[in-house]
């Protein structure tokens, strides 16, 4: 079935689960890439994105309030992790949505990473022009509770105006793994329609590597395309 971009974008963000996902990354403190050309506002197909940088953004700062915490200086991967992190942020029908979206380059090509943190019903308006860190504890405790950690994967494509996410065609592994043609750790629950890889990071890493340069693997027709606004 074929979706527009912000609807693949919004049902990622709410729950990735009509699409494959993993439950490892395959972004590690090990192979973690800085790709700061993702940095500011988009505009999709009907939706806005906001990407920033994480450290000092306002999942940050949420974060750091939520936990009561700093990250402590002697700690070389986390800090690895927050230097070299983005966040995304984006508005649907009152709907505040947050991923985390990382980056790492293999054999070359750079490719995507986006796990989705939670979505806050806005429920003042004025709460739309609000930092998330700001608002009552009410909402943005819906960031955190009862989440379970997924990733989703895509190639990048970048020009500087244009960024172009083209996610991993769930069909065309599910097809290959089930046939016994390609390696690759892969569940599925028939009940929910839900399909998930279960590989570790590392066979991601090198699944990646191998198959990384077949367009076959990436699914076209759920491309995100993203156009740089000018402010």
């Amino acid at each position: 079935m074929i979706m527009k971009p912000y609807i693949w974008l919004l049902v990622a963000a709410v729950s990735l689960s009509s699409c494959l996902t993993s439950v490892n990354p395959l972004v590690s403190h090990n192979n973690i890439s800085r790709f700061d050309a993702c940095v500011g506002q988009w505009r999709g197909e009907d939706v806005s994105v906001n990407i920033s940088r994480y450290r000092g953004s306002e999942v940050d700062k949420l974060m750091r309030k939520i936990l009561e915490k700093e990250t402590k200086p002697g700690d070389t991967n986390e800090v690895k992790w927050q230097d070299n992190s983005y966040t995304v942020d984006f508005t649907v029908n009152n709907i505040r949505h947050f991923m985390i979206l990382q980056f790492t380059a293999i054999r070359g090509r750079t490719f995507a990473q986006l796990s989705p943190i939670g979505a806050v019903k806005m429920k003042n308006p004025r709460d739309m022009h609000r930092p998330v860190y700001e608002i009552p504890d009410s909402l943005y405790h819906e960031l955190w509770e009862g989440k379970k950690e997924t990733f989703s994967f895509a190639r990048v494509e970048s020009s500087g105006s244009q960024l172009k996410l083209t996610f991993v065609n769930g069909d065309y592994i599910h097809d290959l793994v089930t046939k016994g043609t390609m390696a690759l750790k892969y569940e599925s629950d028939a009940l929910f329609g839900t399909r998930y890889i279960t590989a570790s990071t590392s066979e991601l890493e090198a699944f990646f590597s191998k198959y990384g340069g077949d367009d076959r693997l990436f699914d076209k027709a759920n491309a995100l395309v993203l156009n740089r606004v000018n402010l």
